[in-house]
């Protein structure tokens, strides 16, 4: 028997990475708080392929889109087009449906590729017009998430984050 797919009509958030170290703080925090919530698995959805995504967000029509995605593996190629073209490719879709959003990026050593993708990724954020909050861990916590999750909840200033 395969599980239905679970949808709520009056979606609050999209999430990416859900089933990821930080992104499952934030699914366990979101659901908690009976906020109505869309957490696809990995194999249900590729970031990698953007009009799919676009058409995916246009459909559930979400409130808020929070990206906890990123590949930490050895694959340079991949760890660039994960941590790199998926937060442009959402920041296009944002910016194009109007829907705010926030990206997490994680703490790496400032040497490491996965440092560069997070810094690539950052300076694209920046340089779109999309609503975005940027939010950088240096340490993975539920205060973490509680830090961003007020942002969305009091509308705080677009912008860079450091907690």
């Amino acid at each position: 028997m395969s599980e239905g797919l679970f949808i709520p009509e009056n979606l609050d958030v999209f999430l990416f990475g859900g089933s990821g170290k930080v992104g499952s703080l934030f699914k366990e925090r979101l659901v908690k708080d009976e906020v109505p919530l869309f957490a696809p698995s990995q194999e249900l959805i590729d970031l990698h392929h953007a009009e799919y995504v676009k058409m995916l967000i246009e459909s559930t029509s979400p409130k808020f889109i929070i990206n906890c995605a990123s590949y930490s593996g050895e694959n340079e190629e991949l760890i660039s087009h994960t941590n790199t073209l998926i937060p442009f490719t959402l920041s296009q879709i944002c910016f194009d449906l109007d829907i705010p959003w926030m990206h997490i990026l994680r703490s790496h050593p400032s040497d490491s590729s996965l440092a560069k993708a997070s810094e690539e990724a950052l300076r694209i954020i920046r340089n779109s017009e999309t609503r975005c909050y940027i939010c950088k861990a240096s340490s993975v916590s539920e205060q973490f998430i509680d830090e961003c999750l007020n942002l969305k909840n009091t509308n705080a200033e677009y912008k860079f984050y450091e907690f």
